[in-house]
C-alpha cells in the first residue's frame, strides 16, 4: 500500500525519506523514481504513527495533572477475567472536569468563581452481609450452570427460545443438583468469583485479610444552589418552571401551593 502526503509537513517527510535512503547506503539524488516514491510513502506513515503515539502520551499525560493516573482507574472485567471496559471510571473523571461555559444570557450578576464542598470517604460494610453473600454465592452457581447448559446444548445466547428454556431450567433446578452437575473447575472459579464479589463489600478482618469496605461518600460534591441556578443559566436551561422551583427552594417558609 502507498501513502501520499496530503497536509503533513513535506521538510519532513523528505528528511525522513533521506534518513531511510541513508540507513540503506543509498544516495537520496540518486535512487530511482520507485524507490523514491516507496520511502516517501514510508516516510509518510511513520510521521502519522509518530504524531498518533504523541498524542495518546499527550492525552495521557492531561489524565494525570488534571484526574489522576490511568493505570489507577477503576476498569471492568468479565468473569473470566478479560477487560471489556476502561472507560467507566474514565468518563466519570472526565465529567468533573468539564467546565459550565459561558452565560447564554449575558446576565452581569454571574460570579465567576463558585464555592464546592467535597465529602470525604466514608468507609462502610454493607448491612447483612452474610445473607447478601448467600445471595450472589447463589446467583453466581446459577449463571455458571447457565452457560455450561448453553454449551452443552450448542444454543447461542442470542437464540433467544433456546437461551430462555435453558434460563428457567437453571433458575428452577435445586441448587445441591446444580452443583453436582456442574463441572468441578467451573464450581471452583464461580465459588471464588462469588466470594470476592462478597468482600468487596465487608469492612475490617475476614479470614485473615482486612477489607476496606463500600464508599458511601463515593468521592461526592455539593455546589450552593446559586451555582446551580447560573448553570442552568449558562446552559440556556432557565426557564418560567426552573425560576419558581428555586423560588420555592429559598422560600423560608417551606409552604407552597401546587398552583402558586
Amino acid at each position: 500500500m502507498s501513502y501520499q502526503n496530503i497536509g503533513l509537513d513535506n521538510i519532513k517527510v523528505e528528511a525522513i525519506a533521506r534518513a531511510i535512503a541513508a540507513s540503506k547506503g543509498q544516495d537520496w539524488n540518486r535512487v530511482t523514481k520507485k524507490t523514491h516514491e516507496d520511502y516517501m510513502s514510508l516516510a509518510t506513515s511513520i510521521l502519522v504513527n509518530d504524531i498518533m503515539v504523541k498524542h495518546i502520551m499527550s492525552l495521557q499525560e492531561v489524565e494525570r495533572i488534571y484526574s489522576g493516573n490511568p493505570a489507577f482507574f477503576k476498569f471492568v472485567y468479565d468473569n473470566d477475567g478479560h477487560l471489556i471496559d476502561r472507560s467507566i471510571d474514565q468518563l466519570k473523571r472526565f465529567g468533573g472536569l468539564v467546565s459550565t461555559g459561558q452565560p447564554n444570557d449575558m446576565e452581569q450578576d454571574v460570579p465567576s468563581t463558585y464555592r464546592a464542598a467535597e465529602v470525604d470517604n466514608e468507609m462502610v460494610e454493607a448491612a447483612n452481609i452474610e445473607s447478601l453473600h448467600q445471595l450472589m454465592y447463589e446467583g453466581q452457581i446459577r449463571s455458571t450452570y447457565l452457560r455450561q447448559l448453553l454449551d452443552e446444548k450448542g444454543i447461542s445466547i442470542e437464540d433467544e427460545e433456546g437461551a430462555k428454556e435453558c434460563a428457567e431450567i437453571a433458575d428452577k433446578t435445586p441448587l445441591d443438583k446444580v452443583k453436582k452437575d456442574l463441572d468441578p473447575a467451573a464450581l471452583k472459579i464461580a465459588e471464588r468469583i462469588a466470594e470476592k464479589k462478597t468482600n468487596s463489600f465487608r469492612m475490617g478482618k475476614y479470614n485473615g485479610k482486612t477489607f476496606d469496605g463500600i464508599d458511601v461518600a463515593d468521592g461526592g460534591a455539593y455546589i450552593t444552589d446559586e451555582m446551580a441556578e447560573n448553570m442552568l443559566k449558562m446552559v440556556g436551561a432557565y426557564d418560567e418552571n426552573v425560576k419558581k422551583a428555586f423560588k420555592i427552594l429559598r422560600d423560608p417558609s417551606k409552604v407552597h401551593s401546587i398552583r402558586e
